[in-house]
């Protein structure tokens, strides 16, 4: 594009994958007069020109399959309404993992909703993880690589006490008597 645009000056319109719309967004609207981001795009493009094709189409089976997924995410982690039967107990899920599984839904759904559009809550979640990774890593690297060869081996009592077990002369820091 900006080989072609801006040296023959030719008007230029786009219609990509959701993906690259990020990729595209700074050539428009100087480079390009025209970008349609994704199936959301190709049905609101229809929708634009009256017409019901293969975008329309899509998004409706994009939307019912994201549905789909999140009543699965649902059903799966809500609990039994059911009473229990004589001698049967129900599982109790202690707080912290229901809040814990929650918070999961939520931060799945939010990174899910990025096939539809991006808006804050899947930042949100892309913020999260990225943070949550970093000190994950952070803390890992900390405690099985700096602590143990470096921190352990400079504060240890024996650091200095083994270079002068190897002799019974008493040795300052360069003379020895």
């Amino acid at each position: 594009m900006q080989q072609v645009v801006s040296r023959y000056h030719l008007r230029y319109a786009a219609a990509t994958t959701a993906v690259s719309v990020t990729d595209l967004t700074p050539y428009y609207p100087d480079q390009m007069f025209g970008l349609i981001g994704g199936m959301r795009g190709a049905a609101e493009y229809e929708q634009l020109i009256d017409y019901k094709g293969t975008g329309t189409a899509g998004l409706n089976v994009l939307t019912f399959g994201q549905l789909l997924v999140i009543a699965a995410i649902v059903l799966a982690t809500s609990s039994s309404s059911r009473a229990p039967s004589r001698g049967e107990t129900l599982m109790q899920i202690p707080l912290s993992d229901l809040l814990g599984h929650w918070v999961a839904i939520f931060l799945t759904i939010a990174i899910l909703s990025y096939l539809y559009a991006d808006n804050p809550f899947y930042k949100l979640a892309e913020h999260i993880f990225v943070g949550t990774s970093i000190g994950y890593v952070v803390v890992v690297a900390y405690f099985e690589q700096f602590k143990p060869n470096l921190i352990d081996r400079l504060t240890s009592p024996g650091l200095g006490s083994r270079a002068s077990s190897t002799s019974s002369r008493s040795c300052s820091w360069r003379f020895c008597s």
